[in-house]
């Protein structure tokens, strides 16, 4: 019997249904029947649906090459707000608000 390299969880089931061996095959390990090509397709899709979803969060956290600003680290963010308490201003709030409208959230 070949080593299992990888055990890949389908569907969402958190069953093992995939195995891939030291061989590098690829097995059904699943309940039931194998999936079929346009299962696994539509599956993908999804996955990379509910990607997309949350990718605004991924960009306000990193930034983008095409806009850079992103939430502050959690030292800088208390150090401003720190100095907004000092200051009587709202710096971190709108700094915020700026990251969230340049990430907006999608529909």
């Amino acid at each position: 019997m070949n080593k299992a390299l990888a055990i890949i969880h389908h569907f969402g089931s958190g069953v093992t249904d995939f195995v891939i061996r030291a061989n590098g095959e690829l097995n059904w390990d699943g309940p039931g029947e194998e999936p079929t090509n346009e299962e696994l397709e539509l599956w993908d899709s999804e996955r990379l649906l509910g990607i997309d979803a949350v990718q605004y969060k991924i960009d306000r956290v990193n930034g983008t090459d095409a806009n850079p600003i992103k939430y502050l680290s959690f030292g800088d963010a208390e150090d401003l707000r720190y100095w907004d308490n000092a200051n009587n201003t709202n710096k971190l709030q709108e700094h915020n608000d700026a990251v969230r409208l340049a990430h907006e959230k999608p529909d």
